[in-house]
């Protein structure tokens, strides 16, 4: 990376009068994982709030009982307070 660049931008790199558009790494990553991949990444760059909203609704995706999701989001809300 060059002191100054934008790694977010999309540029363009001329080679041998051919126009080749810059693959970051990235995204090189997400091909080269698959969705269990890119799920993974993306969970890397959430923060904490949308971790556990993300979490508190795959509770709800999974049909548990009320009982249990009252409990997953006590714990939830403890380690949420804690942290």
């Amino acid at each position: 990376m060059v002191a100054g660049s934008n790694p977010a931008a999309t540029t363009k790199v001329a080679v041998l009068s051919s126009e080749f558009e810059v693959i970051h790494l990235r995204e090189i990553l997400e091909i080269l994982l698959g969705e269990d991949g890119k799920r993974r990444l993306r969970l890397r760059y959430m923060t904490n709030d949308e971790l556990f909203a993300c979490y508190d609704s795959e509770l709800l995706l999974r049909n548990q009982s009320k009982k249990g999701i009252y409990e997953a989001r006590r714990i939830l809300m403890y380690l949420y307070l804690c942290t």
